[in-house]
């Protein structure tokens, strides 16, 4: 049971974090995508977008899930951006950096950002 439990864990990043390419995609499924409203209700791009000035949202990213020309061709409509701290701060420290990075002028650039 233990060595099953472990292949099972093993195995579900692969599963999970595996993409099925397009045409893999069943027609109804697809069609179903395109009619409904798709929100990705937590993306934790913020960081990157304030600390890594080389990175662009508006390109294609070598690395990373998150950039406009995936989003268009995702069919994603809209997207919450998170704030977040590294688990180890707490406190009102945590919120004061929080803060922060809410008020930092790339943060509130963000209603700026053009419509995918």
């Amino acid at each position: 049971m233990r060595k099953l439990l472990c292949a099972i864990a093993l195995a579900t990043p692969v599963v999970v974090f595996t993409q099925a390419p397009a045409h893999s995609i069943s027609a109804r499924a697809k069609q179903l995508h395109d009619r409904a409203i798709v929100v990705d209700s937590h993306d934790d791009t913020t960081q990157r977008l304030i600390f890594d000035k080389a990175f662009d949202i508006g390109k294609r990213n070598p690395n990373g899930n998150i950039d406009i020309p995936r989003m268009r061709e995702g069919g994603l409509d809209a997207l919450f951006f998170s704030i977040w701290v590294p688990s180890e701060v707490t406190g009102p420290t945590a919120v004061k950096r929080a803060r922060s990075i809410r008020s930092t002028p790339c943060a509130k650039r963000f209603a700026d950002i053009p419509t995918i």
